[in-house]
């Protein structure tokens, strides 16, 4: 698994070596925050990440209980992004 993590953090780190803008959509689900801790594990790294992107698309119907979790999330993305000096 550990190899896996190191192949995917190293194709992000080729991303922004090239100045790539990184998107990344984000669920709240437990396969696309993994994603999006890779990529921003990886920024925070990284000497000089590209722009990060991350793309959430809130339909309206979710459960409230997911919608809820899903918000406090994009909090801590946040605060996250800030504390990093990625915003």
């Amino acid at each position: 698994m550990q190899n896996k993590i190191k192949k995917a953090q190293a194709g992000i780190k080729r991303l922004f070596d090239q100045q790539h803008p990184v998107c990344c959509a984000w669920s709240g689900g437990k396969d696309s925050s993994s994603v999006l801790n890779l990529v921003l594990a990886t920024a925070v790294e990284h000497a000089s990440p590209s722009p990060i992107v991350i793309i959430y698309a809130d339909t309206g119907i979710e459960n409230p209980t997911i919608d809820q979790h899903v918000k406090a999330e994009i909090v801590k993305i946040k605060a996250f992004a800030k504390l990093h000096n990625l915003l």
